[in-house]
């Protein structure tokens, strides 16, 4: 009786493995789709990466910062492949390559990489519609990256998100600028006798009550003139400037009447800087994946579509996010390698002259501005009254 236990357990696993085989002849991972087994194996990811770069970059300072980034992205088994375009030509020449395919890695060191797919720079919202960009929203609440959000300290990330997608993520900047309403003080109050506490001070455009009360004292006090007086120019009293950084109201309000401790002038602000899609998208990152296997399936409504089985947009979503986050990749995209590229003087970065050496990049499209090394063009003012500026802006259409 036991010896034909053992026999019928023989057989039975004998068949088991039979059905096993015959259901995975042709897919030797098949079980572990069948029985939920994930791949953990971590493969090495090359990407497209677009830039657009300043006129004057050396070619060898080119292939110098691509080779460092790739140094500081192997902890991330992740590699770019740099295409600097200038800005006239980035558009032309992304279309062709989007078309032309991926760039042939095969013979070089990356032979061994999977291809990602691109990382693409968005100087203009109108390249979402001209591309298929991966919707990044679901990486952004995720717990690996979701405290990018609060760093912005202004709209401008919400700003991106088109019908509840996020298409790119913007480069954390400073943005947009004020209008002011700009009155003379001096002029208001010694000549017109117009209080600063009850009228110039909430005055917030050219046409409101108190406005219009200014204007009124002026038109009255230019009739009542001496004969032989100038009269008032509106302008030289209450004036719109438009266009204008968060400093100038400092700057402006700072001002003394020549030889007293009077202040000349009162600026109020009109208009502030305003996050939409299209200040979001003027410079953003976004993805356009590669998928690396594919098979047949279906979608909802029965038609016939390929699917997805692999995609490593999360890949491209850790360098994006280093670009907002570790100041030395950061740097690295914007400023060249120390000592080959640029120099560091009291903290101050010094950028070489040098032949072969040259490399210039917007700072705005090279990542989060607010931790970049100062430079010539990025002091610390800049940095100060920018966030100042982010944090008073505004979300609009």
């Amino acid at each position: 009786m036991r010896m034909k236990k053992i026999i019928a357990m023989l057989l039975s696993a004998v068949l088991l493995s039979f059905a096993l085989v015959s259901c995975d002849e042709f897919d030797p991972d098949y079980w572990k789709d069948k029985y939920g087994v994930q791949d953990t194996t971590v493969y090495n990811v090359y990407y497209d990466f677009y830039v657009i770069t300043e006129d004057g970059t050396d070619e060898p300072a080119k292939v110098t910062v691509n080779d460092s980034i790739n140094q500081l992205l192997k902890k991330y088994n992740t590699q770019v492949k740099i295409h600097y375009l200038t800005a006239t030509e980035y558009q032309t020449a992304l279309k062709a390559d989007v078309e032309a395919g991926p760039t042939d890695l095969s013979n070089t060191e990356f032979r061994n990489y999977l291809y990602g797919g691109r990382i693409v720079l968005i100087n203009d919202k109108s390249m979402l519609d001209e591309y298929n960009f991966k919707d990044l929203a679901p990486y952004l609440e995720s717990k690996k990256f979701g405290d990018l959000a609060p760093d912005y300290k202004s709209p401008l990330l919400d700003a991106a998100y088109v019908n509840g997608a996020l298409y790119g993520v913007p480069n954390n900047r400073v943005f947009g600028s004020y209008d002011y309403i700009q009155i003379n003080r001096e002029i208001a109050e010694r000549k017109l006798g117009v209080s600063a506490q009850t009228t110039l001070l909430s005055i917030t455009s050219m046409d409101d009550e108190h406005a219009l009360e200014l204007k009124a004292k002026i038109a009255e006090y230019n009739a009542n003139n001496d004969p032989g007086e100038a009269d008032l120019v509106e302008s030289d009293v209450i004036t719109l400037v438009t266009d204008k950084p968060y400093e100038y109201k400092q700057t402006e309000e700072a001002k003394k009447v020549e030889g007293t401790a009077r202040q000349q002038y009162i600026v109020n602000v009109a208009r502030y800087p305003v996050a939409n899609a299209d200040e979001a998208y003027a410079s953003a990152y976004g993805v356009l994946p590669s998928a690396n296997k594919t098979e047949a399936g279906k979608n909802e409504q029965g038609e016939d579509i390929q699917v997805v089985l692999v995609d490593y947009t999360d890949r491209a979503m850790e360098i994006i996010y280093a670009l907002n986050k570790d100041k030395n990749i950061r740097n690295t995209l914007q400023y060249g390698v120390k000592g080959a590229n640029y120099t560091v003087v009291d903290g101050i970065v010094v950028k070489s002259t040098e032949e072969d050496r040259v490399y210039n990049m917007n700072i705005e499209y090279t990542g989060n501005v607010f931790i970049a090394s100062y430079s010539d063009v990025w002091t610390a003012d800049a940095a100060k009254y920018g966030l100042e500026q982010n944090k008073h802006s505004v979300l609009g259409e």
